[in-house]
């Protein structure tokens, strides 16, 4: 399978919310902020990626990066 660049996968992702979901500009923003730092903490020494590659994000993964994020001092509600 080709590899493709992280930005490029999430783009896609914003584009199928945006278009296919109907979901809001604001929404949409707000996902796209969340999801863009997610992948990136996740995949930050990738190069490029195939979209098999997100099956394996555990929710081990989705603990740490909340934790990195309450470390920040980032409050809960925006958590």
């Amino acid at each position: 399978m080709k590899k493709i660049k992280l930005n490029k996968l999430i783009n896609e992702w914003n584009s199928h919310n945006l278009n296919l979901r109907n979901l809001s500009v604001n929404s949409t923003k707000a996902y796209l902020l969340d999801i863009r730092e997610f992948l990136h903490y996740s995949f930050k020494d990738t190069e490029g990626l195939v979209k098999s590659d997100l099956t394996d994000i555990s929710s081990d993964n989705i603990r740490t990066w909340i934790l990195s994020l309450k470390n920040r001092s980032i409050k809960a509600s925006s958590i």
